[in-house]
């Protein structure tokens, strides 16, 4: 008995023994037969081939308490008597037999291992939930009808429902983990097999995640076999992982049969789907495969993320399809992805359509054969690669975008063969495009009510047409087209304030002195160009096109001649058309360092008619505008990121001195400790939150004080630049620092004191920014250094009033910085190398002290800083030479205003002071220290 049944098809198996698999479950003393009640947490285990089954034709009500879990376990083991069979057909819950089980109440959580995870079997139907014989064709219903349902377990199957009933009206999670089988043999694993008027309905928040064995050949989330289907108004989050080792994916899957398409239903979806499918480097990734005969809705969102298989398809169908809004990512695909495959006699439409595919040889976004059809309200389409295309057609395929289609794609649209694709309004794309026609059509801004935005070339080969309105005739649009090559329409007319704008590159050298032009247009209608207030726009931009004095640029051609505001009004050979001419500037990144900017002015050539048929810009001025050459202005964010440095190394100065001037006798003795935190601003640019200290020892030698000091500190802070758009972007680094200095104090016979210190130490410099849509991460560690040279006096001015007025200067420099910025496919690198800075301040104040009594003495200062020299520049090199950075400073004035109390203690022996200043004028903002002196 053994061998016979374990040779037979599941279905085979599962037929011939129901009888006797329903007396076997029955005999187990363990198994749940009757309804339940559960008022606490709790396990049922039970090693037998079910743990809940119910009887013939009886209803089962198992209830938990609101607050509690009912954990339902099968562990029936390989070698359990009655052989493999009855393993194979082992269940958490079995209700075959019964009318209905109803779960009600709290948390209830099915658990169930292969049971042959270490062995392996040919046959093997294990699952969570079973709900199916062909003999009895009545199987019971399964509802869950509690707050939460989880199911967990390393099963092949998770339900098997054939004419059986699955209901989950609350939250639903199913996780099938077989990372833990190890036995060698391959198998379909199916989330849930749905055949014969079986129904799955899902109400609530749903989730189910699948992952292989490393020797599973299909992995698929919902099969609807034939006469299955689904009731799904919650939404369902599906993962489908392929371990690496399977072979085909599928999100849901659809087969049919003539023997049971008398049960299959539309399937009409009113839930949020939301596709994972994952990791079949081998394999075949298919996340909605619409095959089988019946009409398919999804009425909300759907999505899918595929990665890291071979091929990928998003909706793959012949079928008749309406969706409100797909969205499609497809990254890491190895060999081809497509968004929508679209295959003979489809009938798709979709709402709102998106797909990101990126990093695939192959890709297409939209691809339709053999009289397929797509219309779409609105697409976005992304296929990053240079075999990629957003919309692709063949063999009498018909596609159609109603109102807005942008596309990021180099080839934009292919038709081909008999087909169409009809964009009736709005069309844009981001880089260069390609438009192409190969006995198709392409339709662009068919209505002509639309605005176009397009970058690129247009190709027309065989038959058929490629007609593109840039543009209404009726109203006035921001339409325009970047002509980057040779191109070929059949239908063109230029709207209403519509550009055509012509790109001369090198490779269009021989359009000049030629009648060869940049667009030929060879349908049987005129070009139309329109004048007066919203009059079209000509331009022409030389990108290495070299022409002279008298040279001939032939722009466009066209069969049937050209005309103005209407295809009646035709100009014939000698007409100007220099109403029409703009000037354009085109700006090109050639690196992060460097752009370039083209243009040939409109006073340079005139726009006319050679003949009747071709229009031309003739060079009349010497010597066309070569190309400039400029700093990206983003790296002003580097010069900024350098100047910045001054905050810090000014904010150390100020701490040493500062807090000497306001202590009470004027100057350091002995032990030594400050700090200082604060926001400071330079120029509006830069804006730095700094915290230093200081710690030093200064001995007496008479007149003289000497001593040295240790200092560090830490900066945060964020610079801002403007961008051509007028736009502020702001950028942000740090600073850490430490040193070590000499200071000297010096009471020189005349009342007057001299101090002094010099200084140097390391400063690390850590920012991050961007450059031309490339990261960069700039870090390095140079030296700094430093020197201070100052002049005080004490002068009494009452009993309790002391004044002393000081002047200082400080000098500040450090070394450079190297950095290199890593380019991309698209922008080249540079290296950056930041000069050395040096910085030379004065300053003039006073400090008005108040002898409140023997040991308090408030204080106020003002003073006038002068920056005079504070300046950040460099250099950068990148593949077409050197270039000198856009240089800052931070040079000007600044009043400072202090204000503090110093503490002496009766002994005289240790002073401690706590005070604060505010900045206006170049620096700005506010900063608080503290002091403490140990007179030994």
């Amino acid at each position: 008995m053994k061998n016979a049944l374990t040779q037979m098809t599941p279905l085979a198996a599962a037929t011939s023994s129901a009888i006797l698999y329903i007396s076997l479950s029955a005999a187990a003393e363990d198994t749940i037969v009757t309804s339940q009640n559960y008022a606490e947490d709790t396990k049922v285990n039970v090693p037998d081939r079910n743990t809940v089954n119910v009887p013939f034709g009886q209803n089962i009500t198992i209830s938990v308490a609101g607050d509690k879990t009912l954990t339902l376990i099968n562990s029936i083991s390989s070698d359990d008597p009655r052989g493999s069979f009855a393993v194979a057909q082992s269940y958490v819950i079995d209700a075959t037999s019964g009318k209905s089980l109803t779960f009600s109440g709290g948390k209830v959580v099915l658990q169930k291992q292969d049971a042959f995870a270490d062995v392996g079997a040919d046959y093997n139907e294990q699952a969570f939930i079973r709900s199916t014989d062909a003999k009895i064709h009545n199987p019971g219903k399964v509802i869950f009808a509690n707050d939460t349902t989880v199911l967990e377990g390393s099963l092949p199957y998770g339900f098997m429902l054939r004419a059986g009933n699955v209901e989950v009206n609350n939250d639903f999670t199913m996780n099938l983990d077989r990372r833990s089988v190890t036995a060698s043999t391959a198998k379909n694993v199916i989330g849930t097999l749905l055949q014969e008027d079986a129904m799955l309905s899902l109400h609530g928040k749903n989730q189910i995640n699948i992952i292989g064995s490393a020797y599973d050949s299909t992995v698929q989330g919902i099969q609807f076999g034939p006469g299955g289907n689904a009731l799904i108004d919650g939404d369902l989050l599906l993962s489908v992982d392929g371990n690496n080792t399977a072979k085909t994916l599928y999100g849901f899957y659809f087969s049919s049969s003539r023997l049971y398409a008398e049960y299959e239903q539309d399937i009409n979806i009113d839930g949020n789907l939301d596709f994972t499918l994952q990791n079949a480097p081998e394999g075949t990734a298919y996340a909605l495969p619409l095959v089988s005969d019946r009409d398919y809705s999804f009425n909300q969102k759907v999505s899918f993320f595929e990665t890291n298989v071979k091929n990928a398809y998003g909706i793959y169908t012949d079928k008749k399809v309406a969706a409100k809004t797909v969205n499609v990512i497809q990254n890491n695909i190895l060999n081809q992805a497509i968004g929508l495959y679209l295959k003979a006699e489809a009938n798709v439409t979709i709402d709102r359509l998106q797909t990101d595919i990126d990093k695939v040889p192959k890709a297409w976004a939209i691809y339709a054969d053999n009289n397929a059809e797509l219309t779409a309200d609105s697409a976005v389409l992304s296929v990053n690669g240079a075999d990629g295309y957003a919309i692709r057609t063949n063999s009498n395929a018909h596609v159609v975008v109603n109102n807005d289609l942008n596309v990021t794609a180099v080839n934009a649209i292919s038709a081909g063969s008999e087909s169409i694709v009809d964009i009736k309004k709005n069309f844009s794309n981001n880089g260069l495009s390609v438009i192409s026609m190969d006995n198709g059509s392409v339709n662009i801004n068919s209505s002509g009510k639309g605005t176009v935005k397009f970058s690129g070339i247009t190709t027309v080969l065989g038959s058929g047409s490629l007609n593109m309105e840039l543009g209404s005739a009726d109203k006035t649009t921001d339409s325009y087209w970047n002509v980057a090559g040779l191109s070929d329409l059949t239908v063109f007319n230029v709207g209403k304030n519509a550009s055509l704008n012509f790109f001369l590159t090198e490779d269009l050298q021989g359009i000049v002195n030629s009648d060869d032009a940049v667009i030929k247009v060879n349908g049987e209608m005129p070009v139309v160009f329109h004048t007066g207030d919203d009059k079209s726009k000509v331009a022409v931009v030389a990108q290495g096109l070299k022409a002279d004095v008298g040279d001939e640029i032939s722009l466009v051609s066209s069969k049937s001649g050209f005309a103005l505001n209407s295809a009646a009004n035709l100009i014939y050979a000698g007409a100007s058309l220099n109403e029409l001419k703009t000037d354009l500037d085109l700006r090109t990144v050639e690196s992060v360092l460097r752009v370039r900017e083209s243009e040939i002015k409109a006073s340079q050539y005139d726009l006319l008619l050679k003949t009747d048929d071709l229009l031309i810009a003739q060079i009349k001025a010497e010597d066309p505008i070569e190309p400039r050459e400029s700093v990206n202005p983003e790296s002003n964010a580097l010069m900024e990121s350098s100047a910045s440095v001054y905050a810090t190394m000014f904010a150390a100065d100020d701490l040493i001195v500062d807090t000497a001037l306001k202590s009470h006798n004027g100057k350091h003795e002995g032990l030594f400790v400050a700090a200082k935190g604060g926001e400071l601003r330079y120029n509006d640019t830069i804006n730095a939150d700094i915290f230093t200290g200081v710690v030093g020892y200064s001995l007496s030698f008479g007149s003289v004080d000497l001593g040295p000091f240790f200092e560090t500190g830490h900066t945060k802070y964020r610079t801002k630049i403007k961008t051509e758009e007028g736009k502020s972007r702001h950028d942000s680094g740090s600073h850490t620092f430490a040193g070590v200095g000499m200071y000297a104090n010096w009471q020189t016979p005349y009342l007057v004191k001299i101090s002094s210190y010099v200084k140097g130490g390391i400063l690390k410099n850590e920012f991050q920014t961007s450059l031309s849509k490339v990261n960069a991460d700039l870090s390095e560690s140079s030296a700094y250094w430093g020197a201070h040279l100052g002049a005080s006096l004490d002068a009494k001015l009452s009993s309790r009033l002391n004044a002393r007025p000081y002047l200082s200067y400080f000098y500040d420099g450090r070394s450079g910085e190297e950095h290199f910025v890593a380019g991309n496919t698209e922008v080249g690198g540079a290296d950056f190398k930041y000069d050395d800075l040096n910085a030379h301040r004065i300053r003039i104040g006073s400090v008005m002290d108040i002898n409140f009594d023997a040991n308090w003495h408030p204080y106020v200062g003002i003073a006038y800083e002068r920056i005079i020299k504070a300046k950040a520049s460099g250099t950068a090199k990148d593949a077409d030479g050197i270039l000198h950075l856009n240089g800052t400073n931070i040079d000007g004035g600044s009043g400072i205003y202090s204000l503090g109390i110093s503490y002496t203690n009766d002994a005289k022996d240790i002073e401690f002071s706590v005070g604060g200043n505010g900045y206006s004028g170049e620096r700005k903002g506010l900063s608080g220290q503290v002091y403490i002196n140990w007179h030994f």
